[in-house]
């Protein structure tokens, strides 16, 4: 095999590799440690009632807020539950795709391209700004069925 092809093949299993490290220690931080930053998570469900869980700007524990619903808003619970969910997926792909960016940024530094042309081509802006706004939208509506 030519060294350039060895090369090629290298850098996409490495990337590959780093890729699956970082999908799956996000997936951790978010689902099996709740680290949501400014998140909710569910802490128990009943039928008419709802214990959520609020975490401040660092992923530390805030608030516990206790929420009944009467029979006819019991649709907000599932909502609320729909919500959290959706936040937890932008809050695990938010993580992923910046730092895959990041990675992205760090080796277009290395090999020799200027600052701003390595931002631009790691599209870390559009990595980090699409799902940042997506999971503010769902923040704010999870703060209006808490409300």
């Amino acid at each position: 095999m030519n060294s350039s092809v060895k090369y090629k093949i290298r850098t996409l299993l490495g990337f590959t590799l780093f890729i699956i490290i970082v999908g799956s220690l996000s997936y951790l931080a978010v689902y099996k440690l709740s680290f949501l930053p400014n998140g909710y998570d569910i802490v128990s469900q009943q039928k008419d009632s709802v214990i959520v869980k609020k975490f401040n700007i660092i992923g530390l524990e805030k608030d516990i807020i206790t929420l009944s619903f009467s029979e006819n808003n019991l649709w907000k619970i599932e909502e609320l539950n729909y919500g959290i969910k959706r936040q937890k997926d932008f809050c695990w792909f938010l993580f992923t795709a910046s730092s895959i960016s990041i990675l992205i940024l760090i080796l277009k530094l290395r090999k020799g391209e200027k600052f701003w042309n390595a931002v631009w081509g790691s599209r870390i802006f559009f990595a980090t700004l699409f799902p940042l706004l997506i999971l503010m939208n769902s923040l704010n509506r999870i703060q209006d069925f808490i409300s």
